[in-house]
Formats: structure tokens, sequence, C-alpha cells
């Protein structure tokens, strides 16, 4: 949808679909600014946005086009982080609703996605005292549960995928054996 709201705005001139990525890029380093400053004190939560934005791994993501859907998926699972702590600190439903809302759209945008209702129980695990812990992870587990059994549903109806099977695997061992008579005469060579 981000791809077509570009191709709307800026037609098809490459450097409007780049110029989208470098500001998700720059989202979300801001976004890991705020999530680091929940935990570490002054100078590391800069330092942590400044690596994420100059690591060269995440070159080819925001320079290609098609990588546009990692991008929104690390957006939006960080966004779920913030709204999980946001919940823990306040107990506001309207975080719970954001939580949920984020990491969907997580799940949505790349299949990496997966992993936003697990990191945002794991950051809410992290920040909130043993005392309360149980008292603020139930809440927070109810949108986590539903996003994943909704997406796990939606897998399986509509990409109709169920779980790994070793059923051809009979099959791919004897035509790999096959293949290997026909190149090899059936004998095993030693190498030297």
């Amino acid at each position: 949808m981000s791809l077509v709201l570009d191709r709307e705005i800026w037609g098809l001139n490459p450097q409007g679909f780049h110029a989208t990525n470098i500001l998700l890029h720059a989202l979300n380093g801001i976004l890991i600014f705020l999530l680091f400053r929940r935990w570490m004190a002054a100078p590391f939560p800069l330092l942590a946005a400044l690596v994420w934005l100059t690591l060269p791994i995440h070159t080819e993501v925001v320079a290609w086009i098609c990588g546009r859907g990692l991008s929104l998926a690390t957006f939006f699972t960080l966004l779920s982080m913030l709204a999980a702590l946001n919940y823990a600190e306040r107990r506001s439903p309207k975080q719970l609703w954001l939580l949920a809302l984020a990491s969907s759209a997580a799940l949505l945008s790349h299949e990496i996605g997966i992993v936003a209702p697990a990191l945002a129980l794991f950051a809410v695990v992290l920040h909130t005292p043993a005392p309360e812990r149980r008292r603020t992870i139930i809440p927070v587990l109810i949108p986590c549960g539903v996003v994943l059994a909704a997406y796990t549903l939606l897998r399986i109806g509509i990409v109709r995928t169920g779980a790994p099977s070793t059923e051809g695997l009979p099959a791919i061992l004897l035509r790999g054996r096959s293949a290997w008579r026909s190149t090899s005469g059936g004998r095993f060579t030693r190498l030297r």
C-alpha cells in the first residue's frame, strides 16, 4: 500500500520512492532513540540511534525500493514495543489498541513482523517491576495473542500452508541419488 501511495504522490519518479525509504529509516532511528531512552542513561540512546542509522546492513533496505517492507515492519515493531511500555506505565487501554494495530501492521508489512508481539512482551517484562509484572503482562498478552492467532488463521486459510511436512523427502533423496549415479557412474571417487 505504501508503494501505491508513493506512486500516487511521486508518479514513477524513483527519487520519491527513495525519499520515502530514507524518511522511514530516519523514523526508525527516532523510535530506537525513544526506546533506548527508557532503558539507558544520557549518551547511550543517542549512540544506539546513530549506530542504527549508520549500520551498513541497512543500506539495501533503504536503497532498494522493494526493501520497504522491512523498514515498515521495523517501524511497526518498534511502535508496538513503545505502546506496550506506555501501557506498562500508564495502564491506558488506548496503548493496548495501538499495540494490536502496530503488531498487525508489522505482520502485514513483512513476515519478520511476527517478532513484534514477542518483543513487546519482552520489553514489558524487562521494564515492569516484579510485583506488578503479572498484572501488566496479562493485558499485554491478550492483544499479542489475538494478533498472532489471526495471522496464523489467515496464513493457513489464504496461503494454504500447514505444518512443515517431510512427505516429499524420499522422492527428493531418490532424485539426488539418481543424479549422483548418472554423473559419477555410481562410484565413490577419492579427492586428493
